[in-house]
């Protein structure tokens, strides 16, 4: 058994364990959720117990994610990473690609 540690610090300590798995516990219990973008790129959450849900979830838990990509910049400092990425359901025909450009600071010391 783990000792525990007196004093402000140790309940400090403490108290920040107990919030941690408190968050990690919630997180594990959330309901997925599911995003739905139309063709200008708006984002619908749809709701646990709406309509499509259900099969949303299912078509999402076959599909398969492929990202590549490359960062270009100060080693250590910053990276810009131009990215494409291709989506498909193994069982069906047709690939869903999509470009992107992700954003990399590195914050503290590196070795």
């Amino acid at each position: 058994m783990r000792e525990r540690r007196k004093g402000p610090i140790g309940r400090a300590a403490g108290l920040a364990g107990g919030v941690a798995a408190t968050v990690r516990r919630m997180q594990r219990e959330r309901e997925p959720r599911v995003l739905v973008y139309d063709e200008t790129g708006y984002a619908r959450l749809v709701q646990p117990n709406g309509r499509g849900h259900d099969r949303l979830l299912e078509v999402a838990d076959n599909m398969v994610a492929l990202n590549l990509g490359m960062g270009i910049g100060p080693a250590g400092q910053w990276l810009i990473r131009p990215e494409v990425g291709f989506l498909w359901d193994p069982g069906e025909e047709g690939t869903f690609v999509h470009l992107s450009l992700g954003f990399t600071f590195f914050v503290g010391a590196r070795p």
